[in-house]
């Protein structure tokens, strides 16, 4: 914590880096040239964890019928699953997965956007043609069709 204070604002050194995370300088350039972040400790932390979950989780499952595991297994579980939680964290701030919450309010936005759009086509079409008795009525009825088929 003291490391990312001192350098508020300005990238950390291979060096500083090196006494933060325990690694050879060799490892921290290594990490660099794969995009490991320099800005801040924490950055540069969330970055190396975001590599181990995966292979945590995969080295954690454990085997067999959930009925006869011991207190260490159920500990294990609860690590996995912890570290699935920290890799579903990461990728939400990095805009690769939606809160589920935000994702069904933006898709009925959508779909209300849909509907004023193809039943204002049906009203301009249909004033179009004043002649025709009922168009509009119509027109809507199959806009109506289309946007039940599209919920489904």
């Amino acid at each position: 914590m003291g490391l990312a204070l001192a350098n508020a604002g300005k990238p950390l050194t291979d060096q500083e880096l090196v006494r933060a995370f325990g690694k050879s300088r060799t490892t921290i350039q290594s990490w660099r040239s794969q995009g490991m972040p320099n800005d801040t400790l924490e950055s540069a932390n969330c970055w190396v964890l975001e590599r181990k979950i995966p292979r945590i989780i995969e080295a954690n499952k454990p085997a067999g019928d959930k009925s006869a595991w011991g207190k260490s297994d159920w500990e294990i579980e609860k690590l996995r699953l912890a570290c699935e939680k920290h890799a579903h964290e990461i990728a939400e701030a990095k805009g690769l997965v939606h809160d589920k919450e935000k994702c069904s309010a933006s898709l009925l936005e959508i779909r209300a956007i849909e509907s004023r759009t193809l039943h204002g086509l049906g009203a301009k079409i249909a004033s179009q043609f004043p002649e025709v008795p009922g168009l509009k009525a119509a027109i809507d009825k199959e806009v109506d069709e289309v946007l039940k088929r599209l919920k489904q």
